[in-house]
């Protein structure tokens, strides 16, 4: 069964539970940062492949335009510099 042409029900989920983890703050294969190549490694997929998934990546590209594409940790970080930023002026 495919749900996007050209991509399997099995590799959706596996991008879907990538993308997860990564939105997440919790890769398991990746640096965490918030890429399209990440997204694929973390999913264990080709690029290809994961291009392919268009419903997939939709919700990625609607994810980061409304989020950002900061890690939870990078954007803790950008909070700190800026916070010790203010009290230095």
């Amino acid at each position: 069964m495919t749900t996007d042409p050209g991509v399997s029900t099995r590799t959706e989920t596996a991008l879907h539970e990538a993308m997860a983890r990564l939105f997440a703050g919790k890769p398991s294969r990746t640096d965490g940062r918030l890429t399209k190549d990440n997204l694929a490694k973390e999913a264990d997929v080709s690029p290809a492949t994961m291009f392919r998934a268009k419903a997939v990546l939709a919700d990625w590209d609607a994810h980061t335009t409304a989020h950002g594409t900061l890690t939870p940790g990078e954007a803790r970080r950008d909070t700190t510099i800026h916070d010790l930023n203010r009290q230095l002026v």
